[in-house]
């Protein structure tokens, strides 16, 4: 990785009794202001004082998740506001309270949390060696764990209250989903909680729209493109959804990483099929970019 994606750092304001100084300083913030400061701490590193987690360039940030700077971060709050509302809910996690984010990339998701955890119970985890070292890099207030692209039992058992995942398992074969969900569910604390997010219907139906535009000869998007070159007959995967089905497809040699399509249906077919002890509890269409799972561990 280019150590052009790495701006100059230092942390020499951070606190040495490992305070939370982002609570501490803007506890009082309504979500909505506390979205605006991490928004302000792309240009603005030092806010009240307090010395903000850096970010990757642009460049970078539009390659993992097709925007960056103040966009980027108003999905990874939408989608904060979303794990919150189905966890802890409002005002500050209970002391105590450890979370993952699981396939963290550069730290992005996590930020919003800081507020609300105590930097001894914020956690990473990120496959990718690289880009673990870049998020450890750029944010000295959470703990970013590292491992390979399958289960490895690198996760403590029983550790976490809360996990989530953001665009994990819109991409995981199901053989592959159903090894991380088995982890995460060892991972988790009893009664604790998963979040994770995955294409479904609308993506289809989006790349249904785009696969008889592209047939007209009109231009469409690029990762479109890339679904519609790797799926096949699109009718015939939007069936397979509808009949149940977790829908996969890759347009490289992967046995693990593609595009995923997952249902309430076909999420618990898999939950059952491998005896994993999570609960489905509430499955959500709307509400964000990509469908969303909520889960507990029993």
């Amino acid at each position: 990785m280019p150590g052009s994606h790495i701006p100059p750092i230092t942390y020499d304001s951070a606190p040495r009794d490992g305070r939370n100084v982002f609570r501490d300083g803007f506890g009082a913030l309504s979500d909505d202001e506390w979205c605006a400061v991490l928004g302000r701490s792309i240009a603005e590193p030092v806010i009240g004082g307090v010395r903000f987690p850096a970010f990757p360039n642009d460049d970078l940030q539009r390659h993992v998740h097709g925007s960056f700077g103040a966009n980027a971060m108003a999905e990874a709050f939408a989608f904060y506001s979303f794990v919150k509302a189905n966890s802890y809910g409002a005002g500050p996690a209970p002391p105590g309270t450890r979370i993952l984010d699981f396939g963290a990339g550069w730290g992005r998701t996590l930020r919003p949390f800081m507020r609300d955890v105590e930097f001894t119970g914020l956690f990473g985890f990120e496959p990718d060696f690289l880009f673990c070292t870049l998020a450890r890099t750029l944010n000295p207030y959470a703990a970013f764990l590292t491992g390979g692209a399958t289960p490895a039992g690198d996760l403590p058992g029983g550790f976490f209250d809360v996990v989530f995942s953001w665009s994990v398992f819109s991409h995981l074969s199901p053989a592959s989903a159903a090894l991380w969900l088995q982890e995460l569910a060892r991972a988790l604390a009893p009664g604790g909680t998963l979040v994770f997010t995955a294409w479904g219907a609308r993506f289809l139906h989006r790349l249904r729209d785009e696969a008889a535009a592209r047939a007209a000869g009109q231009a469409v998007d690029w990762y479109s493109g890339i679904c519609l070159d790797a799926a096949g007959s699109i009718e015939d995967r939007i069936q397979d959804y509808a009949n149940g089905g977790l829908v996969w497809f890759t347009s490289g040699q992967s046995t693990v990483y593609g595009e995923a399509f997952v249902s309430e249906v076909a999420l618990t077919r898999l939950l059952d099929e491998h005896r994993i002890p999570l609960a489905l509890v509430r499955s959500d269409t709307s509400a964000l970019g990509q469908d969303a799972f909520v889960l507990r561990r029993v």
